[in-house]
């Protein structure tokens, strides 16, 4: 009886030390990110934009990277008094196959080929897909900002089809 004791303690010491987990360090994950402030918000005039682009001979585009002329347009941002010193935005959606810095064409039946659209700063300088715009300074009693832009028509091969010609781009603020 007394071994039978024995082996009864002794099962029920090693059996909690026996199941436990055995833990490992295989990798890290680190988590990065800012506390701003305060953030603006999307003005609701410009949640949802429609930029209206000019019609297009196809024969204006003999080559890539000849382009159609700038069309304007803006993003109001609203209630930055107390944000950070500047804001920008960044334009995603799905890059152009044969220039990447431009948004492809919605495609399908109908629709022109051959042509990209791009996003331009204030100054006309080009934004490439998934790039911060140019940066608007935010006073620190500055309630709104406008940040202006050009889209533009461009070419991406010597071979332009007609046809409908829509992208479509989302945004997002980014602030410094």
């Amino acid at each position: 009886m007394k071994n039978f004791l024995t082996i009864i303690f002794t099962a029920l010491f090693l059996v909690p030390l026996l199941s436990a987990r055995t833990l490992a360090h295989d990798g890290t994950i680190y988590i990065n990110g800012v506390i701003h402030k305060k953030t603006c918000t999307i003005a609701p005039d410009s949640q949802n934009l429609t930029v209206k682009m000019d019609s297009v001979q196809s024969k204006y585009f003999t080559q890539p990277g000849m382009g159609a002329d700038y069309q304007p347009f803006a993003i109001n941002v609203e209630n930055c008094a107390g944000t950070e010193e500047s804001v920008s935005i960044t334009f995603d959606g799905t890059p152009d196959t044969a220039n990447p810095d431009l948004l492809t064409l919605i495609g399908g039946e109908g629709y022109a080929t051959g042509i990209g659209v791009g996003i331009y700063n204030q100054d006309k300088s080009q934004i490439s897909v998934g790039s911060k715009s140019q940066a608007a300074l935010v006073t620190p009693h500055q309630g709104d900002v406008t940040l202006h832009f050009y889209a533009r028509y461009v070419a991406t091969s010597s071979d332009v089809t007609t046809g409908t010609a829509n992208a479509t781009t989302t945004f997002i603020l980014n602030y410094a």
